[in-house]
């Protein structure tokens, strides 16, 4: 089975911002498919063959949409919103909604996808600052249902819990965590309702219990070895499809932390591997579990490391792809 990867970065104007790789499922042989330029192009989101990017540029708020071709992806519109600097998205296929994430303003708002249109926003929700009035949404993620959404404050220490009731946002729980965690990104477990948050500022993963209104910490575990000191923050964290295992990537460790997953949710640390790069901004498992890909942005390369999918750790480097300043890497299921 092929493998189509995305992966999107800091570049523009005269390089690539979001390439399309098509490999074999051995990696041996590829081919760039498709590429765009548009500016500062840091996160993606694609589902249902349509894609979505946005431009991380202070001041701007701009999301644009693509859908699948023969060749790659060919754009459909664009759409702008005043808040500030935007740095996650995410499609929700079933209820037809675009969520998205401006951590410049900590503003959380959701825009309809009508076909091949964006259409109207459903919400637009400026939340609360800290004690010098910094609000900033970094990312938020919905089980897989599409019932719950769950966002994530990294100035104000802040989880929020929502539910979905008509393509609108309803709040029913806010978790506030240890002061100075700053949460970044977030998996759902929806087998064992958990949430597992990894912080930028503390280098931990939290785990977070949830039911259908609360939201509740039952364990709080490092990404880091404990004899290391220097400077290091959280970026990325990703869990394989069964459910057994998660990694959480650490910038300036430059490493990949292993995590086994127990039936009651609890993790316990099974080791680190370096990243093969510097500054590890995102990962993913892609081609069934076999690989995990990762995003160096300081070292310029997209690397893929071989996975075994039965005890989950990570082995050899056996392709990386050049790309400026990457922050964003998953592969996606093609239709055409």
């Amino acid at each position: 089975m092929e493998i189509d990867l995305l992966v999107s970065g800091y570049g523009g104007g005269d390089t690539p911002s979001i390439s399309l790789t098509k490999f074999d499922d051995k990696l041996r042989s590829w081919d760039v498919t498709w590429n765009s330029y548009i500016r500062a192009s840091s996160f993606l989101s694609e589902s249902a063959g349509l894609l979505f990017g946005i431009t991380e540029r202070e001041g701007c708020c701009c999301v644009y949409m693509y859908k699948e071709s023969v060749n790659g992806y060919e754009f459909l519109d664009l759409i702008g919103l005043e808040c500030g600097q935007l740095c996650h998205v995410q499609y929700l296929p079933k209820n037809k909604l675009l969520i998205g994430s401006s951590y410049e303003e900590g503003v959380l708002f959701s825009v309809e996808v009508n076909g091949e249109k964006f259409g109207d926003v459903k919400d637009y929700i400026i939340t609360d600052g800290n004690l010098e009035g910094e609000s900033r949404i970094h990312c938020a993620i919905t089980s897989q249902g599409e019932e719950y959404l769950f966002a994530t404050n990294i100035a104000t220490d802040v989880i929020y819990k929502y539910h979905l009731v008509s393509k609108k946002l309803v709040e029913v729980d806010v978790l506030k965590l240890p002061a100075g965690s700053g949460p970044r990104h977030l998996v759902v477990d929806d087998n064992r309702e958990m949430l597992y948050v990894n912080t930028e500022y503390s280098n931990k993963i939290i785990g977070i219990r949830f039911d259908e209104v609360n939201l509740s910490i039952c364990q709080i575990i490092s990404t880091l070895p404990d004899t290391y000191t220097q400077e290091s923050s959280g970026s990325s964290i990703c869990m394989s499809d069964d459910g057994r295992f998660i990694y959480a990537a650490n910038r300036g460790h430059d490493s990949i932390a292993i995590f086994a997953i127990d039936n009651w949710g609890i993790l316990e640390c099974n080791g680190y591997i370096h990243c093969c790069g510097h500054w590890p901004r995102h990962i993913a498992l892609i081609g069934s579990g076999n690989y995990m890909a990762i995003a160096n942005q300081f070292s310029n390369r997209v690397v893929i490391l071989k996975r075994d999918a039965i005890n989950g750790l990570l082995g050899d480097k056996v392709k990386e792809l050049e790309i400026e300043k990457p922050s964003f890497v998953d592969s996606i299921n093609r239709h055409i």
